[in-house]
C-alpha cells in the first residue's frame, strides 16, 4: 500500500499524473489458504476432495496460467486449465485424491501466475492408499 502512495506522489511531482488505471495494473498476488492438503488413508478406489481457495491481493486481477504437478503418474487429479482471480474474489480450487495402487504419496503441485510478488504457489499434496 505504501508503495502505491509513494508511486502516486512521485507521478504528481514530475507532472504526469497517473490515471486509475494505471495504478490499478501495478499490484496483484496470488495467496492461497494452505500450502499442505493432507488427505489422510483411503481405501483403493475410493475419492476424496478438498478445496484450495485462491484470493488476489492487491488491485489487480491475477492470472493462473500454468498448474503442473511434479509427476505424470500420480493419484492427485486436478484440472490444469489456465483461470482468473479477480480482487476481492475468491476461487475455490479443487484437488482430488483418487489412488488406484497401495502406498504413501507426497507431490507438490505449483501454480505459476502473474503476481508481482510471488509468481508461483507450490502446495504439497499428501495421501495414503490402503
Amino acid at each position: 500500500m505504501q508503495s502505491r502512495f509513494l508511486l502516486m506522489c512521485f507521478c504528481l511531482m514530475v507532472g504526469q499524473g497517473c490515471a486509475k488505471e494505471k495504478l490499478h495494473a501495478l499490484w496483484g498476488e496470488l495467496k492461497a489458504d494452505i500450502l499442505m492438503v493432507d488427505f489422510g488413508a483411503q481405501a483403493i478406489g475410493s475419492s476424496t476432495s478438498q478445496s484450495i481457495v485462491l484470493s488476489s491481493l492487491g488491485d489487480r486481477t491475477v492470472y493462473v496460467d500454468s498448474i503442473l504437478l511434479d509427476s505424470e503418474e500420480s493419484p492427485f487429479v486436478f484440472s490444469a486449465e489456465a483461470f482468473a482471480v479477480r480482487p476481492s474474489e475468491v476461487h475455490e480450487y479443487v484437488v482430488q485424491f483418487a489412488p488406484t495402487s497401495v502406498g504413501a504419496f507426497i507431490h507438490f503441485l505449483t501454480l505459476s501466475n502473474d503476481g508481482n510478488e510471488n509468481t508461483a504457489i507450490t502446495i504439497q499434496l499428501m495421501g495414503e492408499a490402503f
